[in-house]
């Protein structure tokens, strides 16, 4: 039962790429040369149609071989979902007050440490290439003011 939940799940998240792909290529990816509003929605379909892809050709294959005691994986799932949840919710509160970086930055080394259970050091640069990564995408190549901390 639990690898077919997992099969709806990475379905659902192949819809849902597939949904923001095509609202992207509604709004158009460029105009003029110059990344439009389309842009960010059409790469955010594709990574959730490459994700749930992946996803699904693992939980087929893992279909018959998968055998776990149901109650404590729901436990430790429905754990994890509402700790990304929670954690999403104070990072997106923090936003205007203390900037983007700070918040991102935290929120991710906290669900790296704590709720992945990954060590503190790889926690750091996993959490650290994610903020220079979107900096890098954002303002340096797309030109999109991200939330800043002021004092």
């Amino acid at each position: 039962m639990k690898n077919v939940q997992y099969i709806i799940g990475s379905v659902f998240c192949i819809s849902l790429g597939a949904v923001a792909t095509w609202g992207g290529l509604n709004l158009q990816l460029f105009v003029m040369g110059v990344p439009s509003s389309g842009l960010f929605p059409f790469l955010f379909g594709v990574v959730l149609i490459t994700v749930g892809l992946a996803s699904l050709f693992i939980d087929v294959r893992n279909y018959k071989a998968h055998v776990s005691n149901e109650l404590s994986s729901f436990n430790s799932g429905a754990r994890k979902v509402l700790s990304y949840f929670g954690l999403s919710i104070i990072c997106t509160l923090l936003i205007p007050y203390l900037g983007f970086v700070i918040p991102a930055f935290v929120l991710l080394f906290i669900l790296f440490k704590f709720v992945e259970n990954i060590d503190w050091k790889p926690s750091l640069y996993l959490a650290s290439g994610f903020i220079i990564f979107c900096d890098i995408l954002f303002i340096r190549m797309l030109g999109v003011q991200l939330q800043s901390f002021n004092i």
